[in-house]
């Protein structure tokens, strides 16, 4: 396969359709083949001499593969990328990015007598949920919806708000944060201030209108920029979770599941203790899949979005998958979590067995 050259002849109407490159492997002991992936590229564009097809590229399901390609990205690429971009800042005006970025910020709080003075609330990441005035927090200028990045220079940006108050709890007299604070908080105090200044003529309160209008425009903007990464975030961390889920499980269904299915436990026994649960494993394993298709779906090239952001249609299919599998998933949790009561029965009766009792040891 690898070097071989294939001719073929094309017509006004191919130039409208796809060529489809799929990798299939064989087991060696069933012969059975299995699917690998596949990758499709457009004819008009393999025949645009400005668009060369070569690199790697991610083999997808099938669903997708048909439609899309997607290409790795290379080192050089990624370094050029984030280059492109930092060329781009030194014509921004400072008051638009201000506007449109973030501030990161290192701070140092003290622990007071009544402990570092502000509280948590959940989010990804964790951010601040309350200051108490008076207290060492306030001073040290931490503020409400602060983002909070790193704990004593750990990462803590996936990290859940219980996990991250243990860290801060166990940090003793003083608590290192970083932190990502949104720049319309920062507007926001600049426009209270302003509105503080008396010493201004009708000619001016008219001309100030405005820009005014303006930063609120910008701060609804911020707002709704923020809600989507919220909501980006919060996706991404869902499928982590049911990622590791899936991990953890196959680890148990490995280590429990099928060695005792053969040997210790009656086919009675076993149906008691394990009930559906490889059925739940699919299910989330055939979940995964459609997420990162969705994932994959909305970030390939050849996509219209017809006025939609790839954000946007990400979270929606991702939405939608959720609420096709939801009826399927309460059935099959409720399932499972009915069987406990007799799973436990079934346990206690096994503490007799003494190959139970080896079978656990080893």
């Amino acid at each position: 396969m690898f070097g071989r050259v294939t001719h073929s002849e094309l017509t006004d109407e191919d130039h409208h359709k796809r060529v489809m490159i799929s990798i299939w492997k064989q087991d060696p002991v069933t012969r059975l083949n299995e699917f690998g992936g596949c990758t499709s590229f457009g004819v008009a564009r393999l025949m645009n001499p400005n668009k060369a097809v070569n690199g790697w590229y991610y083999l997808l399901t099938e669903t997708v593969g048909r439609k899309k390609h997607m290409q790795i990205a290379t080192k050089d690429k990624l370094l050029a990328t984030i280059n492109r971009r930092a060329s781009l800042l030194p014509v921004i005006p400072a008051i638009n990015k201000d506007i449109s970025g973030v501030e990161q910020l290192k701070l140092t709080v003290h622990r007071g007598r009544g402990g570092f003075g502000f509280t948590l609330m959940e989010s990804c990441p964790v951010k601040v949920g309350r200051v108490d005035r008076g207290s060492r927090a306030s001073e040290t200028d931490l503020r409400e919806d602060d983002a909070i990045v790193r704990v004593n220079g750990e990462n803590v940006s996936r990290s859940t708000s219980v996990s991250v108050a243990k860290l801060i709890k166990n940090s003793g007299s003083i608590v290192t944060l970083d932190i990502i604070r949104s720049t319309s908080l920062i507007v926001e105090a600049s426009l209270n201030k302003s509105s503080l200044k008396g010493d201004q003529s009708d000619e001016d309160s008219g001309d100030m209108s405005h820009p005014t209008d303006d930063c609120t425009q910008s701060l609804l903007r911020n707002s709704i920029n923020d809600l989507k990464k919220c909501c980006q975030d919060a996706a991404n961390r869902l499928l982590i979770i049911d990622m590791d889920f899936v991990q953890l499980m196959y680890h148990g269904l490995q280590q429990y599941s099928r060695p005792l299915r053969h040997c210790i436990l009656s086919q009675t026994q076993y149906g008691t203790l394990f009930r559906n649960i490889e059925k739940l494993v699919t299910i989330s394993e055939y979940q995964i899949r459609q997420l990162q298709d969705a994932m994959l779906l909305t970030s390939c090239d050849d996509t219209d979005t017809s006025g939609y952001s790839e954000n946007d249609m990400s979270l929606s299919l991702i939405g939608m998958i959720y609420m096709s599998k939801l009826h399927l998933l309460s059935q099959a949790y409720t399932h499972y979590a009915q069987g406990t009561t007799d799973a436990n029965i079934v346990l206690f009766s096994l503490l007799r067995s003494v190959e139970f009792q080896k079978f656990c040891k080893i």
